[in-house]
């Protein structure tokens, strides 16, 4: 083996062996292929809606408006995870009790408003079932003494909206093994019209632009061209929590970020689909990590903001990291801004391991930022087995290595950003961008190692560097960063070692789906022959609804078996 690969074995369990002097640098968990328990459950909830078109902006989005101006299953929902949580604390909230939210005949659906999971609870989610959230504003009126709610619209503040789903916690009373399981969905409806219930929605928004018929999403639009704040519900904010399971589950179309947590320890998203559209969802954040021991693996990753946003902006009354040994290893990522560590830097980031990642046409590649309002220390951070291709193919001045600690230029403050032993080893970019090395100044330098990394076709006048110390080799780098303060240690000494194989490795994206239901809608029709023709190939993951025999690889073979399953017709487009 060469000595600078990461040798991965998911047989069950992770196994990641990388440098020694950064073998600490990753989650410390063993961590272990999850399962969907099986019942008898505690609570199981049959759909009482119909299904609604599973595209953003594709008719039909919405329920009738009875139903959408009272979501039907908030309270249910709510009184089923209540219950189930009681029901396991007496025995440590172990195992989890599970609410199955369940087909109802040919109803598929489920809508709420704000759901508080609490300790000791899974919720499972069938195939082919979703659970919507609800666009009437009003149901995550988050005003604080009697004040008036200002969700759903513009405010110099963002604090206006609960979030959708949140867990029942406390910076003193931490919640602990709570999970969300599929291969459903949940969707956040960041595509559909705002709805006011309370008497006062024809008073609002009337000025924008997309009046009257704002969307989440054109309000997160409004609020970036008038320098303010879009008020709109995060879909998770899982905070004070250990021992949390995001496990084989679609998660689409939040209002603004899917998944944001504080203080997480134990954390574990594997197999997860994460999709909101390119260019229409701001701030559409896919991961948000922040805490302790956690693990991303298995994901297909496309939104409109960070694929993985790592935050250490949440202080600590230990002193430690406020965000620490986290492992990042065999995903994929397509539109966004990439695998990103920051903006809030200033509590502390440490012990990062991102392994075998493929992004393809994301703004950004592999990119560290942070500004002196809101700096600190980012160190031990280790990439390897990286392929990119077609970053910032949008123009937009992003970068496939974009390590910054000026990510608001006029930021004004102490907090300096200070990027410590960054270690880039085994990259290959197949397509021109532009790359920064920018550390804040003399004092606080970015000190990178880059080792065996490869940038085709790049252009030297489209690399930025400044006070930066970098270390070349031992494998070949076919660069040099130069600029202001910049010094280079060349310790090439295998200048022959071939750059990393990134054939084959651009995997399209797909669903998380029982065996054949490439897009997880819960029938296997054309569409689902279709997107399985279109990975041929390729080598996918254990459980890749593309490879129903369980090989590794997608071939004719599997979409000969899948076709067999089709209802009568339904594989004839």
């Amino acid at each position: 083996m060469n000595r600078r690969s990461v040798a991965t074995t998911l047989t069950g369990v992770i196994v990641l062996m990388t440098l020694a002097p950064a073998a600490s640098a990753q989650d410390r968990r063993v961590v272990t292929q999850p399962t969907t328990p099986a019942p008898p459950y505690c609570q199981v909830l049959h759909a009482n809606l119909p299904k609604l078109s599973p595209t953003a902006f594709v008719p039909p989005r919405a329920f009738d408006d009875s139903v959408e101006n009272s979501p039907p299953d908030t309270n249910r929902i709510n009184q089923a995870i209540l219950q189930c949580s009681q029901s396991v604390a007496a025995t440590g909230f172990t195992p989890p009790a599970v609410v199955e939210l369940a087909t109802g005949g040919d109803n598929v659906s489920f809508l709420a408003g704000p759901i508080v999971m609490q300790s000791g609870v899974t919720l499972l989610i069938d195939p082919g079932v979703t659970l919507y959230a609800s666009r009437n504003a009003n149901e995550y009126y988050n005003g604080a003494g009697g004040a008036p709610s200002t969700c759903g619209t513009l405010d110099t503040s963002s604090s206006g909206c609960k979030n959708w789903i949140t867990i029942n916690s406390g910076s003193s009373r931490r919640a602990k093994n709570i999970s969300f399981i599929g291969p459903g969905t949940i969707d956040g409806r960041g595509d559909a019209v705002i709805t006011f219930t309370d008497g006062t929605g024809s008073g609002k928004n009337q000025t924008l632009a997309c009046a009257p018929s704002c969307t989440w999403w054109d309000l997160a639009h409004q609020a970036e061209l008038a320098g303010l704040n879009q008020n709109n519900p995060r879909m998770m904010q899982l905070s004070d929590v250990d021992n949390t399971l995001i496990y084989r589950i679609n998660l689409r179309n939040s209002p603004k970020f899917h998944v944001a947590a504080q203080r997480a320890n134990g954390f574990t998203v594997w197999g997860v689909s994460v999709y909101a559209p390119e260019g229409l969802s701001r701030n559409s954040d896919a991961f948000d990590p922040n805490g302790a021991d956690w693990t991303i693996t298995q994901s297909y990753i496309s939104v409109d903001d960070d694929d993985v946003a790592i935050k250490g902006g949440t202080v600590l009354s230990s002193g430690a990291p406020s965000a620490q040994f986290m492992t990042i290893a065999h995903n994929h990522f397509y539109s966004g801004h990439g695998m990103s560590i920051g903006s809030e830097t200033n509590a502390g980031v440490s012990d990062i391991l991102v392994n075998d990642l493929t992004i393809d046409g994301a703004d950004n590649g592999l990119r560290i930022k942070s500004d002196r309002s809101r700096g600190g220390i980012v160190q031990r951070v280790n990439y390897n087995d990286v392929c990119m291709r077609n970053i910032d193919r949008r123009n937009v001045g992003g970068g496939a290595l974009l390590f910054s600690a000026y990510y608001t230029p006029n930021a004004v403050g102490s907090l300096f950003p200070d990027y410590r032993d960054v270690r880039v080893h085994n990259v290959h970019n197949l397509t021109p961008s532009n790359q920064f090395f920018v550390g804040y100044d003399a004092t606080h330098p970015l000190n990178i190692q880059l080792d065996n990394v490869i940038l085709d076709d790049q252009d030297p006048a489209r690399i930025f560097a400044s006070d930066t110390v970098a270390t070349l080799g031992p494998g070949p780098v076919n660069f040099t960063p130069a600029g202001t303060n910049v010094t280079v240690f060349n310790a090439i000494t295998q200048p022959d070692e071939p750059p990393v194989d990134c054939g084959n490795r651009f995997v399209p994206f797909v669903a998380a789906g029982i065996a054949c239901d490439a897009n997880g809608d819960g029938a296997i029709d054309h569409n689902d022959i279709a997107a399985m023709a279109s990975a041929i190939g390729y080598s996918v993951f254990p459980g890749d609804p593309r490879d129903p025999d369980g090989d590794g690889v997608v071939t004719g073979r599997d979409i000969a078996a899948c076709a067999r399953q089709c209802a009568r017709g339904a594989c004839v487009p």
